[in-house]
């Protein structure tokens, strides 16, 4: 089923379409009430797009498009991956953080580091505005880093450098005092806020709020940054966040839509965005589309980007993603776009139907290790922090897209280490260059 048939039979069925997203989404509110607490926590938009989903596979499900395969699959698939998130527990064990004085180590290594990834980002993000355009004003922002010659390396490091940029603001924020906190840090994070509007991506600037959430939460037991009047009210400063966002969200679409000649009123433009968190559903299940696709290279596909990124296979030899392939089975494609690749249909494709529910439960699991038990193991190290953040505010992505999640987890374990080894050598370096009685290697806060 093509955009053009689900509109259709959306606009006939309309007031049941209302009335299953009511029931879905008052389901999912009682269900993950005591798990999203913030409209800042990364999992709170998957969440949203996985209830959208489920609308619409209800939606197919009613009007007898889809057989009921596809709707016991989808059924089981997004149980299991729940039966996972809820497996481990949600308790985490944190030291009590002790309020002491900053090393004067400590402030070299956090001021060095921010200068560091700053000046990553920014030559790295020339470059890529001198070499392929503004990301924003192009007709696919994937058309960016795409093409299999290595250009995408350039966006692993400015996602990486976003993160470390953020997660450094925040420590330099709430410890201004010792770090003599001055406007240069608000000059790099309003750049750092122009990068994300300029990259074209409509959730892109959520990243600023979601490494804050993911800073708070490795830093709960810290009564020096829980008592600062900042975080103190941050709850009646969260429709201000909101209402910010949510502008410049509809600046992209304005700007993407007079590109592409699409919808020119933005609020509609944001409301088919959200109508269109289930298009993979209605692009797979219909008449069993899903079938037509090759489904025997099951691990090739989902390790896709490890496998390029080693040029352990050639990028043209590797199963195209699920997205490309599903939308060109439905539209003639006029750049590099597509929906996400639903674990649920994912799964289904490459797995069968008994292996995609095996397979839902595991990324539930590993979804609920990141976000209830890898906190247990992190300690106040920024280096271990920055790490951590790049993996939690990814992981929701091994719901709605889990090729997508374990590239970005490919970030994390291939290129921060990179990276941060770069940085310790110049550190080392200067501590040498110019010794003090401080000078010894402490990645610690306190």
């Amino acid at each position: 089923m093509n955009n053009y048939e689900f509109y259709d039979l959306l606009f006939e069925n309309i007031n049941l379409y209302f009335l299953l997203t009511f029931f879905v989404f008052l389901t999912y509110f009682f269900i993950f009430k005591r798990v999203v607490t913030t409209i800042i926590d990364p999992l709170l938009l998957p969440l949203i797009y996985s209830a959208i989903g489920t609308t619409t596979v209800l939606l197919l499900f009613l009007n007898n498009t889809i057989t009921n395969i596809c709707f016991t699959s989808y059924c089981f698939t997004q149980l299991a991956f729940f039966a996972g998130f809820f497996t481990l527990s949600r308790k985490t064990v944190q030291p009590e953080y002790t309020v002491s004085d900053i090393s004067p180590s400590f402030v070299r290594q956090i001021k060095l580091a921010f200068v560091y990834f700053s000046i990553i980002l920014i030559l790295t993000q020339l470059f890529v505005y001198a070499q392929r355009g503004i990301p924003l004003f192009q007709f696919s922002r994937l058309d960016t880093f795409v093409g299999g010659s290595g250009f995408g390396v350039y966006s692993r490091f400015i996602d990486i450098s976003n993160i470390a940029i953020i997660y450094l603001y925040f420590v330099l924020f709430f410890y201004k005092k010792s770090l003599y906190f001055t406007w240069f840090y608000h000059l790099v994070l309003l750049l750092v806020l122009l990068f994300l509007f300029l990259s074209g991506s409509k959730t892109a600037l959520l990243v600023i709020p979601y490494v804050l959430f993911t800073f708070l939460r490795l830093h709960k037991n810290n009564q020096l940054i829980m008592q600062n009047s900042f975080v103190l009210n941050l709850r009646k400063r969260m429709i201000y966040i909101l209402s910010f966002a949510t502008v410049l969200v509809l600046i992209v679409i304005k700007v993407q839509s007079d590109i592409t000649d699409s919808l020119a009123n933005p609020f509609i433009g944001l409301l088919l965005r959200l109508v269109h968190s289930g298009d993979t559903f209605w692009y797979a299940y219909p008449w069993n589309m899903y079938a037509k696709i090759d489904g025997s290279h099951p691990f090739l596909a989902l390790f896709n980007d490890t496998m390029g990124f080693f040029r352990i296979y050639n990028w043209s030899d590797l199963p195209e993603s699920l997205g490309f392939v599903l939308i060109k089975l439905q539209h003639t494609l006029d750049g590099n776009y597509g929906p996400n690749a639903r674990q649920n249909v994912f799964g289904l494709v490459y797995f069968k139907f008994y292996g995609s529910i095996i397979f839902s439960f595991l990324l539930g699991l590993g979804l609920s290790f990141i976000r209830n038990v890898l906190p247990r193991f992190c300690n106040k190290n920024f280096i271990v922090g920055i790490f951590f953040t790049i993996l939690f505010i990814n992981a929701p992505s091994l719901e709605v897209d889990p090729v997508l999640a374990l590239a970005y987890f490919n970030n994390a374990f291939l290129i921060y280490p990179l990276l941060i080894l770069v940085f310790l050598v110049i550190y080392s370096m200067l501590e040498w260059v110019k010794p003090s009685k401080h000078s010894s290697l402490k990645l610690t806060e306190s």
